[in-house]
């Protein structure tokens, strides 16, 4: 399992970094109920305006999850929220599926938005 997620207030020096990586991993274990399986962590911390290849919507936190994974895009499936999770899954060759639909009773993950 891994966690992309574009933290530009810890850039802006708003949130220390390891408190972003703290709130990330709380609410990931409160998604399993306390009980949550290992997860990588990529964060981007550049500015939105920024001209970052990590910075959702663009893939480089997606690749890097993979190659660590040693998991080929089309084998992941990643979940997100905004549109821009969707692009950056989509430029990085994965699945994707929105969580709010993810997370309904018997839904399955489907090949787009």
């Amino acid at each position: 399992f891994g966690i992309a997620s574009n933290q530009h207030g810890v850039g802006l020096g708003q949130l220390a970094r390891a408190a972003a990586e703290s709130m990330l991993i709380a609410s990931w274990s409160a998604a399993f109920a306390g009980n949550a399986p290992a997860v990588s962590i990529e964060m981007c911390v550049c500015l939105p305006d920024s001209n970052c290849d990590r910075r959702k919507p663009m893939p480089g936190m997606l690749h890097a999850l993979l190659r660590r994974h040693r998991v080929p895009p089309q084998r992941a499936l990643y979940i997100g929220d905004l549109a821009i999770d969707a692009l950056a899954a989509e430029r990085a060759g994965m699945r994707f599926q929105f969580a709010q639909r993810f997370f309904e009773p018997n839904s399955a993950p489907t090949d787009s938005p």
